[in-house]
């Protein structure tokens, strides 16, 4: 083998006696039996194994020149990661990083699809999926179903997150890529893998999201009520560094842009309905002034566009205009024709309520035309 080494596969280990030989040694048959168009080298990272590990790793680097067993004495999966691939990574020369669980639940068969994209210069990070279209999870137990997809999801809403799967045990990035992330990742265990991906997200590094099947390990020795409180902490504390532009908020800047908006129209409307002016020319008045002011703060605050989107903002103005045109009109014809008071209080209350029925659909307008880039 080459003294230098296009990919470094790690494999981190803790306590992994009875699986470490035998899928060490299925994964290197795979990778000498493939065209793969890169060389390559496996670590084994032993994560401070207090059982046979560490030696069944020294007697497979003696008997194979491409792996290296790495003895670290210390504790936590993300630690082993980053030791791993700065240590020996940087030995070899290596320009993408890579790692994979031990149990092989995701089969060496998916390794060129994480690869090549890195290789190529397609992705900055790619990262296997069990919740992209076309993947595949087999056996797997229904709490386990439940949490990873509800982590998944508060990612999506309070992260911002562009990717589905954050905690498939299958991922690469490119090395000079992590060379640059890995001083702002604070994380040394199961939370390193999110942290990676959302530094990498947020610095606007391409993620590439692979669909694999994936085998459920019921020896699977992750902690899981530990393992959610960290993730917990961490993603607190990287939305309160990075304040990312997520689903919740945008809701919320959303609802406060169109609360805002909507009592200045109800102002407004009041005051022209108190100087004589009938209810329908105020509303239209009303609506066209607040529209274009409604329509540029959500499009600069909301959803982070600063510059003006004249297809998607166009569109938005009229859609927006003829929604709440169509409401509040509709409404106080309405009204009318039920004996109303026609009082500028009245009006301008019914007003309000008619305004907010639009908001909804609104937002999922909106949300489309200003939509952004998503993981490939």
């Amino acid at each position: 083998m080459p003294t230098q080494a296009d990919v470094l596969i790690a494999l981190p280990v803790y306590n992994a006696e009875f699986d470490l030989r035998t899928h060490a040694s299925e994964l290197l048959d795979f990778l000498k039996s493939s065209e793969l168009g890169w060389s390559w080298r496996v670590v084994i990272a032993d994560n401070a194994s207090t059982d046979s590990t560490e030696e069944i790793g020294r007697q497979l680097a003696e008997k194979y020149e491409e792996i290296i067993y790495l003895r670290i004495p210390r504790k936590g999966r993300g630690y082993a990661l980053r030791t791993a691939w700065s240590t020996q990574g940087a030995e070899f020369g290596s320009k993408v990083l890579a790692y994979m669980d031990i149990d092989l639940s995701t089969p060496p068969e998916y390794i060129k699809d994480l690869i090549d994209p890195l290789v190529a210069g397609e992705a900055d990070i790619s990262l296997g999926s069990r919740l992209a279209k076309g993947a595949q999870a087999i056996d797997r137990r229904l709490f386990r179903e439940i949490t990873s997809r509800g982590y998944n999801f508060l990612l999506q809403f309070f992260m911002g997150a562009e990717f589905k799967d954050a905690q498939c045990g299958f991922k690469a990035v490119r090395a000079d890529v992590f060379r640059e992330l890995e001083p702002q990742i604070l994380n040394d265990n199961w939370f390193f893998d999110t942290e990676l991906l959302l530094k990498g997200q947020y610095s606007g590094r391409k993620l590439r999201e692979v669909p694999v099947i994936w085998h459920d390990d019921p020896n699977s020795s992750v902690h899981v009520g530990a393992t959610i409180r960290e993730d917990l902490l961490g993603m607190k504390r990287l939305w309160l560094q990075h304040r990312p532009r997520s689903l919740f908020l945008k809701i919320f800047s959303f609802l406060l842009v169109g609360g805002l908006t909507t009592v200045a129209s109800s102002a407004m409307f009041y005051g022209l309905r108190l100087a004589g002016v009938n209810s329908f020319l105020a509303n239209t008045i009303c609506l066209v002034v607040m529209t274009f002011v409604n329509i540029y703060l959500n499009r600069r605050f909301t959803f982070g566009h600063k510059r003006f989107l004249w297809r998607s903002e166009s569109v938005a103005l009229v859609a927006s205009f003829i929604i709440y045109w169509g409401t509040t009109t509709g409404g106080l014809l309405l009204a009318q024709n039920e004996h109303w008071s026609g009082t500028p209080w009245a009006d301008t209350v019914l007003v309000f309520i008619l305004s907010l029925v639009g908001t909804v659909l609104k937002y999922i307008l909106f949300h489309i035309l200003f939509r952004e880039r998503k993981v490939s």
